[in-house]
């Protein structure tokens, strides 16, 4: 895990609640991160270009808000990447629970 260094004691709620103070108190640099999160739909839901997402740890404590941009965009990014399946699958598989009722 690049960002927040982590006890290897703690469970994947706490890493996860490491790294996303460490997010919210970094520089706003871009950071590789690799912990487990659970992502819900949030208010903003789907709208041109983003996703928007409500993280929240494994144990279901809340961690904030975030988004999926298109082609692999994020604030501060100076180059997007010319095809990028993540955004558009994603959007593709809320809308699909959204029909089914889930």
């Amino acid at each position: 895990m690049t960002g927040a260094a982590a006890a290897p004691s703690m469970d994947a709620s706490e890493r996860a609640r490491a790294v996303w103070n460490s997010l919210l108190e970094g520089d706003g640099a871009p950071r590789l991160v690799d912990v487990p999160i659970v992502v819900t739909p949030d208010a903003d839901g789907l709208r041109r270009g983003r996703i928007g997402l409500m993280a929240h740890a494994e144990d279901g404590g809340e961690l904030g808000r975030c988004y999926v941009f298109n082609d692999e965009w994020y604030p501060g990014c100076a180059t997007t990447v010319s095809f990028s399946h993540y955004a558009p699958t994603l959007a593709r598989v809320l809308t699909a629970f959204e029909r089914r009722g889930e």
